[in-house]
């Protein structure tokens, strides 16, 4: 069977649903800031895509990192996904109802962890309402738990690397480095603060910046033309023929960056998975974490 494409519209994505030759399985994976206002959780259970399971960002990531949003070990992401009930063999269409996509981050997760059959669908749930698209309440879904999947890590899709601390001090003054920083504007010059306390303000040095929403149409939420898109990337002098690593908050929105610039047609990205909330912590050596803004 065809491999699907990356992007998939609400339509194509009910169609698939009801395609019994299709192995689709849907994951929520909204995440959302806490000065929103928003809980993720209770509005999964309100209202979600038929059969969607609940990915939680908060819960899959390393526990015993004191950063928010660490990838967790191989064998912890292979374990959760199987609890999830995910097996080999599906593809899974990954959606969120957050204004940043941060579905991009599970996206890039599973890449991460060696699975390509994984897609993103475009506009996520507002999408998938209007398009007519079956919605379902836990109440109404029922609280069953999920049989165990044979879900198996391998290694990297397409250069999916997450990069570390070191990676990034190791880069600073390099002439070649292409860092961009998903994080809005005024947060990226330092000129607001950060959402969570204990953080500087600024941006690494020799990073660019492109808010993670300039990616998605306003009044839709789905994906801008790839003619935007690209014109986006070359308005901050990125080359896609080379090398890029993406940033921002926590390593959610990077993802957006990330999968944006697959869209484009390059994989030579990596995502630096301890993004500003490690390298502008305020235990941090401002010697070895350089900042500007």
């Amino acid at each position: 069977m065809p491999s699907l494409p990356a992007l998939i519209s609400a339509p194509d994505a009910i169609a698939l649903s009801r395609d019994p030759e299709q192995k689709i399985v849907f994951i929520d994976a909204t995440f959302l800031l806490p000065q929103m206002g928003r809980d993720a959780e209770a509005e999964y259970l309100e209202a979600h895509i038929q059969d969607a399971i609940r990915f939680n960002l908060d819960e899959q990531s390393d526990a015993a990192s004191p950063f928010p949003h660490t990838a967790p070990s191989p064998d912890i992401f292979e374990m959760n996904m199987r609890k999830l009930g995910l097996n080999q063999n599906d593809h899974i269409l990954i959606y969120d109802n957050s204004p940043f996509l941060s579905g991009a981050r599970a996206w890039f997760m599973f890449r991460h962890y060696g699975h390509s059959n994984v897609s993103i669908l475009d506009g996520g749930l507002a999408a998938w309402r209007a398009a007519g698209g079956a919605i379902a309440s836990q109440h109404e879904q029922g609280s069953e738990t999920q049989p165990m999947g044979d879900f198996k890590i391998g290694p990297p899709v397409a250069g999916a690397i997450f990069k570390s601390l070191t990676d990034i001090q190791n880069m600073l003054g390099d002439t070649d480095m292409q860092m961009i920083d998903a994080r809005g504007p005024a947060r990226f010059r330092g000129e607001e603060p950060e959402p969570r306390a204990g953080m500087a303000a600024g941006h690494i040095p020799g990073s660019v910046n492109l808010p993670v929403t300039t990616l998605l149409d306003a009044d839709t939420g789905r994906m801008r033309p790839m003619s935007d898109i690209r014109a986006l990337f070359d308005t901050i002098k990125i080359d896609l023929n080379r090398p890029i690593v993406t940033t921002c908050g926590s390593g959610v929105t990077a993802c957006g960056l990330a999968f944006a610039l697959h869209l484009c047609g390059t994989d030579q990205v990596s995502v630096y998975d301890g993004s500003w909330s490690q390298w502008g912590h305020e235990s941090q050596d401002r010697n070895a974490c350089p900042i500007a803004n």
